[in-house]
């Protein structure tokens, strides 16, 4: 009952954090910029484009020029991508952040593993249009010192995952791991600090006196323990790769 409560309470937090800044993100303009709003000046009119906005789902034109697309419809035709990009960078991100964290931690010390951490620390740091960048420097097929055509090549803008799997999954693959790699390189961190705790509890320390190797304790007895902490990030990463993706 406290769960769902809580749970509740925080979905409800939710949609008044996304009304009360759809609002102030319609306001903002309309009292800046009044020329470009005649028949929405003031209090009246900035109420009535927000009327307009959550009854009616109608958010203006993408521009202030003669045949510019309604947000809505620019909305409907990115949707799905947004979607896919979302779900899949979250996915990728911290089920192989935990992966990786449980490898880490399993070989303490060991040269691969300082690489491996150095590495997250670095893409947890870089912004994530330079990660792009340097990945485009790295792997274009025209000017890349490491050419991977198939996957940079002039593939679709968009293709149906149940139409044309292959085509979007090579399509998504890069967005997909550019978005990724700060969320992994966080949940890497946290996975190697709570399992690397968990060594000493003493239900670990009897695993590894009883003789259980060091990796199969890490994975199955102090590994575990980071699930939760770990799932945990999914709430906070969605944020975190949508606007990753918008970079």
């Amino acid at each position: 009952m406290r769960l769902a409560t809580t749970v509740l309470l925080r979905s409800l937090g939710a949609i008044g954090v996304v009304v009360i800044t759809t609002a102030v993100a319609l306001a903002i303009p309309r009292w800046a910029r009044p020329d470009l709003y005649p028949d929405e000046t003031g209090v009246g009119g900035t109420l009535h484009a927000m009327e307009r906005a959550f009854f009616h789902l109608d958010f203006g034109v993408a521009c202030g020029w003669a045949g510019c697309p309604a947000v809505r419809e620019m909305w409907a035709r990115g949707y799905a991508a947004d979607i896919s990009m979302l779900f899949g960078a979250v996915a990728i991100g911290i089920g192989g952040g935990f992966l990786l964290g449980l490898w880490c931690a399993g070989r303490p010390g060991r040269r691969r593993t300082r690489i491996v951490e150095g590495t997250a620390t670095l893409l947890y740091c870089a912004p994530v249009y330079v990660i792009g960048w340097g990945i485009l420097l790295l792997f274009h097929g025209s000017f890349g010192l490491v050419p991977l055509p198939y996957f940079f090549d002039a593939a679709p803008v968009w293709a149906s995952p149940f139409q044309e799997p292959w085509d979007w999954f090579r399509t998504m693959l890069i967005p997909w791991l550019v978005a990724a790699a700060p969320l992994a390189a966080m949940c890497l961190r946290l996975t190697v600090v709570l399992v690397r705790e968990q060594l000493d509890s003493d239900p670990v320390r009897t695993a590894i006196a009883k003789g259980v190797p060091h990796k199969q304790v890490v994975r199955r007895h102090a590994g575990p323990y980071a699930h939760a902490a770990t799932a945990s990030l999914v709430g906070v990463s969605g944020s975190a790769a949508r606007g990753g993706s918008s970079c």
